[in-house]
């Protein structure tokens, strides 16, 4: 966390002076009180066996190229209209149905989607495509989505600005990102308690990216979202199904030659991905250890994630990321990987997690009941009338470790729960001689 102190406690102590607007900066700046939005989009379904490939969009009507690896029943090309980077649906459409074989492994389909409005809405918006196997109420499968595009004054649809870009990659050998179409194909490493190394591979759709970008931050505000991350929950059931302690082996270099001319992708490939590294699989899935060692697993996840300051990353003076800003960065501040966690072990143990805040940090707590027999042992601290096991997601460090900083506030269960408003007081001035330094 960026050496922002004041907290609830601050904005307290700031409205008795200030009056209401001291309040209201807080609800629009640090998001104390504000209530939590509604869970985006759950994570998309993929079938490894279908691919799409959006080859063009001309106003209404977006042509598909669909391949399949292997034999199957005809499905239906299923295409919806999003606001853009919202997410919400426009209009949708569908195809009759689509035969793919060995003989002939790819279909190409052109499909109108219009959304019956009298007049064009000018808000930007992109396709996203599936396949529905059956009836309309089985479950679809992601193929690809579109670039985002806007209506122009003549009613032509042309390329609109994207929200964000991701930043450069973090170098080092424990994230990896590369673009794959419009995907972030992400690969994590880290080291457990017995020191063997684990990896997994991960997707995030850029249209979630870029809808979380746009989305309102603050601190209770991202914090109860990554509680009620749909994504943290998909992330979690990756680590694990498929989280694996691989042996590297060399391998020949890609050719390129899967790398198709696209539509849908508007930047050139530049991913910085060794490709003369190959994993070996020597274990598979996290959902294999006991559930202390999971727990433990998990932290070291987020702890080996690059730690790194706002002003340097993003530049800004606080900046709150979301679970699926931080995956695609590879990087976070303290605060960053504090709401991972809290979403990992929030859905991995259903366990009552807090922001433990101390002067210029903040680390998770959870609630001694909830956390599993640890390969280690741990103390729980006591703040006000709860006990906490403290959780550093910013230190590669055992479960219960904690600074000797006193902890100044405690925000669980929806409420601030402990505040010691003349530690934050004490704090103000250097916050605010930070603050004058980073933007003066």
């Amino acid at each position: 966390m960026d050496r922002r102190q004041l907290l609830a406690s601050g904005a307290l102590v700031g409205s008795g002076l200030l009056g209401d607007t001291t309040l209201r900066a807080a609800r629009r700046h640090l998001g104390l009180w504000s209530a939590p939005p509604k869970p985006r989009a759950t994570p998309v379904v993929r079938d490894p066996g279908l691919t799409g490939r959006i080859d063009a969009v001309d106003d209404d009507a977006v042509t598909v190229s669909v391949t399949a690896t292997d034999p199957r029943d005809p499905f239906r090309v299923v295409v919806c209209r999003r606001t853009y980077p919202d997410g919400r649906v426009r209009a949708r459409a569908r195809t009759d149905r689509v035969r793919v074989d060995a003989d002939t492994p790819t279909a190409t389909v052109t499909v109108e989607v219009a959304d019956g409005t009298v007049e064009r809405d000018r808000d930007p918006w992109f396709y996203e495509v599936y396949a529905r196997p059956g009836l309309d109420g089985e479950r679809r499968a992601y193929l690809c989505e579109s670039a985002p595009y806007a209506w122009t004054s003549a009613g032509d649809a042309v390329r609109a600005p994207r929200v964000a870009d991701a930043k450069p990659a973090v170098d080092g050998g424990d994230f990896e990102r590369r673009r794959d179409r419009n995907d972030y194909a992400l690969t994590y490493r880290w080291r457990d308690v017995a020191d063997a190394t684990w990896a997994v591979d991960y997707r995030v759709r850029r249209s979630t990216h870029e809808a979380a970008v746009a989305a309102d931050r603050g601190y209770v505000r991202t914090y109860e979202e990554s509680l009620a991350s749909p994504v943290a929950a998909h992330l979690l059931a990756s680590l694990d199904q498929d989280a694996r302690r691989p042996e590297t082996r060399r391998r020949t270099p890609d050719d390129g030659r899967n790398d198709s001319p696209d539509a849908n992708r508007d930047d050139n490939r530049a991913d910085g991905r060794d490709d003369s590294r190959d994993d070996r699989d020597t274990d598979s899935g996290l959902a294999s250890l006991s559930a202390g060692r999971r727990f433990d697993a998990l932290v070291r996840f987020v702890q080996a994630i690059e730690y790194g300051y706002d002003a340097d990353t993003v530049g800004a003076y606080d900046y709150h990321r979301t679970v699926e800003e931080t995956l695609v960065a590879g990087v976070g501040d303290c605060k960053d990987r504090t709401y991972l966690l809290a979403g990992l072990l929030h859905h991995a143990f259903d366990c009552r997690t807090a922001l433990l805040f101390q002067s210029g940090h903040v680390l998770l707590g959870v609630h001694p009941d909830d956390v599993p027999a640890l390969p280690y042992a741990h103390d729980p601290v006591r703040i006000g009338d709860d006990d906490w096991v403290p959780v550093e997601p910013s230190l590669r460090v055992p479960v219960g470790y904690h600074t000797s900083a006193p902890f100044i506030a405690v925000y669980a269960g929806g409420e601030w729960r402990y505040h010691d408003a003349s530690a934050i007081v004490r704090g103000a001035d250097r916050v605010l001689e930070t603050f004058t330094d980073y933007v003066i």
